[in-house]
């Protein structure tokens, strides 16, 4: 049975998991793997990848925890939420595992280049191959995004009707995954570049709805209504 207790704690679940996702995958981009990968020189890369392998194992084991990470936030979101509408809620969850389990295949594709690169990176055959698989990986990461967009409007649009969190954050959240969503269906469509920007705000609002349910949690007087 669905309390307000329940929905409280499955809040702040929520928020903590908001807040070490992307506090962390800031973290990851700066000093992690990241950093190994050299825009537009695929040799370079390599070398960087094959002088660095447990970095680069680090980058790829950290990718695999923060998918399970979305696992867990996308469930606490959804007890939080199905009382709010059950079907859009699931619609959102299911959204935001398969996320999880394509980010999941992008690690698969991270190991394969290091499988690779213990022969001769330099080589014609292996460097055809290693762009084959950064090129599926890039076309992969792609989808994940899509499926986060969508999901995320999703729940954000549960936060919005039931007003269990401030309707202008929850507006943001929406107009935040819209950017992301639609980007990556552009990328689809059009073969456009992904740009860090149209990222940004959807940054800013999971650092919001981080704090502001770790910190307040849900409306309780909306909660009551819920429920009843």
């Amino acid at each position: 049975m669905t309390t307000a207790n329940s929905i409280q704690k499955s809040a702040k679940t929520a928020g903590l998991a908001y807040l070490l996702i992307i506090v962390t995958s800031i973290l990851s981009m700066i000093f992690g793997s990241f950093k190994l990968m050299v825009e537009g020189d695929l040799e370079s890369t390599l070398s960087n990848i094959a002088s660095n392998q447990f970095l680069y194992r680090i980058g790829a084991a950290y990718d695999l925890l923060m998918y399970m990470g979305v696992i867990i936030l996308s469930v606490a979101l959804y007890r939080v939420l199905k009382p709010v509408n059950k079907s859009v809620a699931l619609v959102a969850l299911l959204s935001r595992f398969a996320e999880a389990l394509v980010g999941s295949i992008t690690v698969v594709c991270s190991m394969v280049i290091l499988i690779v690169i213990h022969g001769d990176y330099a080589s014609d055959l292996m460097l055809k191959i290693t762009t084959l698989v950064f090129d599926i990986k890039d076309s992969l990461m792609t989808i994940v995004f899509a499926f986060l967009g969508f999901g995320s409007i999703l729940f954000c649009y549960n936060f919005y009707v039931s007003r269990l969190i401030p309707r202008i954050i929850a507006a943001f959240g929406i107009l935040a995954f819209v950017l992301v969503f639609g980007e990556s269906i552009a990328v689809l469509l059009f073969s456009t570049e992904s740009t860090v920007v149209t990222g940004l705000p959807a940054i800013l609002f999971e650092i919001t709805i981080g704090l502001w349910l770790m910190i307040k949690g849900v409306n309780t007087k909306y909660v009551k209504e819920i429920i009843n």
